[in-house]
């Protein structure tokens, strides 16, 4: 039965069990599937009503796609009690505590080493806690705990941490040719409801905001950029200097924190450190209505400042007690793909018609003055284990 839901064949199956009465010792279940292999060892009290399952499974590397069940690409549910029907009526009263042990694990370009995990699932919650596991340039932790019970609404919610991510690997799941390269930093927590084999989106929430950093890294497309350096006409500036659309832009460190409430996205902080330009936002994104509201504030402070200075957009904002900086600035609306890009007059933000605009000019101000500040992580995101549990339970 188990070998028929592999998409990959199951190899070097071994088995050594001992059952005494209602309980069985599992000195021994080993296997591989593809490249992939796994080793349990453990114990499962009482199996014939109630099961209680108590595991250890080790793996020297585990490749994600090994374990692809038939039916699961393009199918519309998620749901692995239709991949294995008899254990859903087993399992219906049981319990599973189990120690996750893997070398490598790797999915696609990604790899993680020495991850460990501990998973519980019982009267259907199932809980992965205390994650932790190296990255190429840091360490990844965190909680996940998934609610699908018989009957009622299902829900996700996790607690994270990561650091040392090549970030155009993890994009490489969702698009053939990432739109930024660079190594990040992210921490967060996050929840959502689903439905029969579908996330309603309108359903996520953030416990706290979000933050990701990226450092040391390019961004070759972003929509809402690609439209104000063509109103800034900087490809054009910079020819001959550097190549926009073949290299991109050259990112010191990019910076966006931002919740997410019933689906809208908050940006609270979106920061750019770059030396062809320096950039700071502000506003909202409803995924939902594919709708931007956004104030993006621009400045050409960097490498080719004397030349871009020159553009007529921009100009000294604030003066006096408040040092002014060249900057324009932009309001952003429309959908993610053709957003509507509007250039906006620094009288218009002076006369305090903008309040938004003007947070978005502070947050560059700091960003500019004050960079390590700026663009660092919140140490309250990054909380130990026992205080993630409590905030996650």
């Amino acid at each position: 039965i188990i070998e028929e839901q592999f998409q990959s064949q199951v190899r070097n199956l071994g088995i050594r069990l001992r059952f005494d009465g209602r309980n069985i010792d599992i000195r021994r279940l080993a296997f591989t599937v593809a490249d992939s292999d796994i080793r349990l060892t453990g114990s499962i009290a009482d199996w014939l009503d109630a099961p209680r399952a108590k595991l250890v499974m080790e793996s020297s590397q585990i490749n994600v796609q090994s374990f692809r069940l038939h039916g699961q690409a393009g199918s519309s549910t998620s749901d692995s009690t239709q991949s294995f029907p008899v254990l859903q009526s087993w399992w219906a009263n049981g319990s599973l505590e189990a120690t996750l042990l893997i070398d490598y694990a790797y999915y696609e370009r990604l790899l993680l080493t020495g991850l460990s995990c501990r998973v519980r699932f019982e009267h259907g919650i199932l809980t992965i806690d205390r994650i932790s596991s190296d990255t190429e340039e840091g360490h990844l932790g965190g909680r996940f705990v998934l609610n699908i019970p018989d009957r009622g609404p299902r829900s996700m919610k996790s607690s994270f941490h990561a650091s040392g991510l090549p970030v155009e690997r993890l994009l490489s799941f969702v698009e053939n040719r990432p739109r930024i390269t660079g190594w990040m930093t992210t921490a967060g927590r996050i929840q959502v409801e689903l439905g029969r084999g579908r996330l309603l989106w309108s359903s996520i929430n953030s416990r706290r905001p979000i933050s990701v950093v990226v450092e040391d890294g390019r961004l070759f497309y972003a929509p809402v950029l690609s439209k104000i350096l063509s109103i800034l006409n900087l490809p054009a500036l910079l020819k001959g200097k550097t190549d926009l659309t073949e290299h991109g832009i050259p990112v010191d460190r990019l910076k966006l924190v931002f919740g997410v409430e019933d689906g809208i996205i908050k940006v609270n902080e979106l920061l750019l450190d770059s030396p062809i330009l320096k950039v700071s936002a502000t506003g909202r994104y409803d995924f939902m209505s594919d709708e931007h509201d956004l104030v993006v504030v621009t400045s050409p402070l960097g490498q080719y400042s004397d030349l871009l200075k020159s553009v007529p957009l921009f100009g000294k904002l604030f003066a006096g007690e408040r040092q002014g900086f060249d900057t324009a600035i932009f309001e952003v609306k429309g959908p993610a793909g053709d957003p509507k890009v509007v250039y906006l007059p620094a009288d218009s933000l002076m006369a305090g018609a903008k309040g938004t605009a003007k947070l978005a000019f502070d947050l560059l101000v700091n960003a500019i003055t004050l960079p390590k500040e700026a663009f660092s992580m919140a140490d309250d995101l990054f909380v130990d284990e026992e205080e993630e549990r409590i905030i996650a339970d």
